[in-house]
């Protein structure tokens, strides 16, 4: 089951940029929120990847 999506987060960008993650979304089939929502886990996920190989490297250290 997936998680529902009703976490919001309102964001201002210069409208350069705004006109780039349009186009992206298009390009990609996607509406912008989708396309940002995407960027945001995929960044997460990476996060989460980094952490779990810094917790293999380190372990516990912080609680010594």
């Amino acid at each position: 089951m997936t998680e529902k999506l009703t976490g919001q987060i309102m964001v201002h960008l210069p409208d350069s940029a705004e006109r780039q993650i349009k186009r992206l979304a298009e390009i990609e089939g996607q509406r912008a929120s989708e396309y940002v929502r995407d960027l945001i886990m995929s960044h997460l996920a990476e996060k989460e990847r980094q952490f779990q190989l810094m917790s293999e490297v380190f372990g516990d250290k912080g609680k010594e």
